[in-house]
Order: structure tokens, then sequence, then C-alpha cells
């Protein structure tokens, strides 16, 4: 079992996206990063861009006090957002999305999450990384 993090940086306010990223790199292996991946999107309607981001797809070990403490950091960093947390077991279990994360999927998932995160019953709405997820920083 892993964790999965994707993080988003904002490319329209960043100037220097090789700096943070190989920042967010060496604390992500420093924390027992497994695989990363980038993904980069862009989407926009009528000649307006409304998104502009590269993606990091961080895959940790299960260890919930070093993700913690890389989630802790990464939320330190002005134009990075969390987009995504997970467990990925043989299915994927989401602990926690962004708002803007779900404006991008559909609408059953979205209600799906809600109603489970307003039942508390969201995987490891309890634990350490959950609440460092919404503390503000």
């Amino acid at each position: 079992m892993v964790y999965q993090i994707e993080i988003s940086i904002n490319l329209s306010k960043v100037k220097n996206l090789t700096e943070i990223r190989n920042i967010l790199l060496q604390k992500a292996y420093d924390c027992k990063l497994n695989n990363y991946y980038i993904v980069y999107e862009h989407m926009g309607k009528n000649r307006k861009i409304y998104r502009n981001h590269c993606v990091l797809t961080l895959i940790f070990e299960e260890h919930d006090e070093l993700l913690a403490e890389f989630i802790k950091y990464s939320k330190t960093i002005k134009n990075i957002s969390i987009e995504s947390v997970g467990l990925d077991d043989i299915s994927f279990k989401l602990i926690y999305a962004s708002k803007n994360y779900l404006n991008m999927v559909e609408k059953q998932f979205v209600d799906n999450y809600i109603n489970l995160k307003k039942e508390k019953k969201l995987y490891k709405q309890d634990s350490i990384i959950y609440k460092v997820l919404n503390k503000k920083y």
C-alpha cells in the first residue's frame, strides 16, 4: 500500500518552476518517496485560459508521520496547492480532495465524496494526515 498525493503548481504565478519542483522533490525523497510523475494541464475556453498548471503526482511509502511532514512543508510554499491525497491499495481510497479538484471531476464522484465527508466515513479521516491537510499555515 502506498500514498498518492497530487500537487499543482500554478504556472501563471511561478517564475522558476524547476527550482520549486526540485525543492519539493528533495523534501519528498527525505520523506520516503517511491516514485513520481509530472503532467502539465492547460484548459481554456474562447481564448481565455483558466487552468495552466504543472501537476506532480508523488507516490510515498505508507508512513503517516512522514507524509504529514511533507504536506506541512509543501503548504508553506507559495503558489502550490494540494489537489488530492489518497491511499492506493488494490482500489484507490480518497482521503482528501480540494475544491479545485472537485470542480474538475464528475458530479457523481463529488456527491459521494461530500456525503462520506459529512458522515465522517472517509478513509483515515481521524489520522494525522487529515489534520495537517485541514490546518492553515
